[in-house]
């Protein structure tokens, strides 16, 4: 999201304290701060309703810096947002959708059902993972090694157990039961401000040729991206947002099933495929639920979480390969290109300058991927 990057910017740069502070003339980078306070819960102290987004560090702005700090354990009068600050509103920014995700669980009384061993929810689990590693169940999760991975298995068996035996609810943590998840809600939103479930904040605005409306339905944030007559709702998530999409794969697999045998697809191959979109999406599924930045279809491919490598690098590769004509018409023409990839993971160039650090790839910037 271009607030978010804005701010890590700075925070890479080692500008926020210069920049981010009361009376700064830099109307731009503070919106970003605003929004985000706005994003976190603070809109009583940004007096959101009559200032909004303005640009403005004055004394609402300080107020809000002043309120998020203190709910976070530091110290500030609000007139500068130090490193310090930066930093934890981006941790607390990353996490706020993972935290409404479980509220709307409890809200439609869906808790067992989405979070237990083995759930195929993997964006119900992936939320769940987010938030204990953020209350300090990460070894338990082995999160050096997994972060979130969607996967309810020993890792997060063992986390929501230990959160259970801290708070001193009786679980074997094979289930996350609604006692459990109001508890993790009582804990996280302690860091954030008293509107952090956004319910009724609606907005508009204009891109091109595209209308793009955001409202908040059922405590989930939703966009909604008007062209001519059509109109497609995506849900909101992490630093994008996401669609399951309609082309479902077996509409494609049944009526070309002599043609993907002979490309070497066996049906046991055909069903794991399958499998794999009723989990992850269909054909036109957009998601970011992994925070790997620009990801589509049912296996995700990605340009990689942080500074890893990503399998879209590997995936375009392949094509640059089979055709390079093709390739140039739709990829390379505008600058794109790929180093360090091989069968499975790489990562991308843009007009010469490789893609391959947690700010390169964040949207906003000049040389991002779109």
């Amino acid at each position: 999201m271009p607030h978010r990057s804005m701010i890590q910017k700075m925070i890479d740069g080692r500008t926020v304290e210069s920049v981010l502070k009361r009376g700064s003339r830099s109307k731009d980078e503070v919106r970003a701060l605003q929004n985000i306070l706005y994003e976190l819960g603070f809109d009583a102290q940004l007096n959101w309703e009559k200032y909004r987004a303005d640009g403005n560090y004055g004394g609402s702005t300080t107020n809000a810096v002043k309120a998020f700090a203190e709910q976070n354990g530091i110290e500030t009068d609000g007139e500068t947002v130090t490193r310090a600050i930066a930093e934890k509103l981006i941790a607390r920014y990353d996490t706020v959708d993972d935290l409404r995700h479980l509220h709307n669980a409890v809200v439609g009384d869906k808790v067992e059902q989405l979070f237990c061993r083995r759930s195929p929810h993997t964006t119900a689990v992936v939320a769940l993972q987010t938030l204990l590693n953020e209350l300090g169940f990460g070894d338990e999760l082995n999160w050096e090694k997994y972060g979130a991975d969607g996967d309810y298995g020993g890792g997060t068996t063992k986390a929501v157990k230990a959160f259970a035996q801290k708070e001193g609810i009786a679980s074997d943590g094979t289930r996350l039961t609604k006692e459990l998840a109001k508890a993790i809600i009582e804990k996280c939103k302690g860091y954030l401000g008293e509107n952090w479930a956004k319910e009724g904040a609606a907005t508009e605005r204009m891109s091109g040729d595209l209308t793009i409306r955001e409202a908040v339905e059922g405590g989930k944030e939703r966009v909604y991206v008007s062209h001519a007559t059509r109109q497609v709702r995506f849900t909101k998530f992490k630093k994008g947002v996401y669609i399951i999409g309609n082309q479902k794969a077996i509409d494609f697999i049944n009526p070309n099933k002599s043609s993907l045998t002979s490309l070497g697809l066996t049906g046991s191959a055909i069903n794991v495929m399958l499998a794999v979109s009723e989990n992850e999406g269909n054909l036109d599924a957009i998601n970011t639920w992994d925070n790997s930045f620009m990801t589509f279809g049912m296996f995700q491919w990605t340009i990689g979480a942080g500074d890893k490598k990503g399998e879209l690098p590997a995936l375009l590769k392949k094509i640059k390969d089979a055709d390079e004509n093709v390739f140039q018409e739709y990829y390379g023409q505008y600058g794109l290109d790929m180093v360090d990839t091989g069968e499975v993971s790489g990562y991308f160039t843009i007009n010469g300058e490789r893609i391959a650090t947690a700010s390169d790839k964040e949207p906003g910037l000049s040389h991002s991927v779109n």
